[in-house]
């Protein structure tokens, strides 16, 4: 029991004779008794599961005297041909231009000989860091890479972590540094300001 792709002429035996019945793509022609001797199932049981399909509107029949022509319901929407109508999209997700994307934001660029970022990596990184000091890091990160053979499972991460490592060392220095107060003058320095004072006009 199998649906036509195409339009066509078939014979069915009605009697003693044959007729010829024009099916359109989608349609078959059903008889119990052949379609439950094919499927070996009960030929009572093959018609009660048609009219199933009919009451979930999966299908539509039209009873003639020997044979009932069956059509399935939106059989365009079931094949995968030219002339096949496209399915149903929800607007808020079009697969050519979210998978377009995801396809971009999964290729990585590479960036001067060795590192290897991704558009949205390097967009963020640009976009804390700003373009110069982002490429800076970039280049360190490089010739670490091109000189030491570092290898990194990710770039991107390893820029952030010697960012935190810089960020972690400069604080450290900066309260390591003494607080220079200032000193009073001493006596020589005093009377070099004295004098000083005095030969003004």
């Amino acid at each position: 029991m199998r649906a036509n792709h195409k339009s066509t002429w078939v014979s069915v035996k009605t009697g003693r004779g044959e007729t010829q019945v024009h099916l359109e793509p989608g349609q078959f022609i059903f008889g119990r008794f052949a379609v439950a001797r094919d499927l070996g199932a009960n030929p009572v049981t093959t018609y009660k599961r048609l009219l199933k399909l009919k009451k979930f509107k999966n299908v539509t029949t039209q009873n003639k005297v020997h044979y009932t022509l069956v059509a399935v319901k939106n059989w365009d929407l079931y094949q995968n041909t030219e002339t096949a109508l496209p399915p149903k999209v929800s607007p808020k997700y079009h697969p050519s231009i979210t998978d377009k994307k995801d396809k971009n934001d999964k290729t990585k660029n590479i960036h001067g000989k060795f590192v290897h970022l991704t558009h949205g990596e390097y967009a963020k990184l640009t976009e804390r860091f700003g373009k110069e000091d982002a490429d800076r890091r970039i280049r360190d990160l490089d010739d670490g890479i091109g000189s030491k053979g570092y290898k990194y499972k990710s770039h991107y991460h390893t820029i952030l972590v010697w960012a935190n490592r810089e960020a972690k060392q400069k604080a450290a220095e900066s309260e390591a540094s003494p607080i220079h107060e200032p000193q009073a003058p001493n006596e020589e320095q005093l009377s070099i300001i004295a004098a000083a004072g005095k030969d003004k006009p």
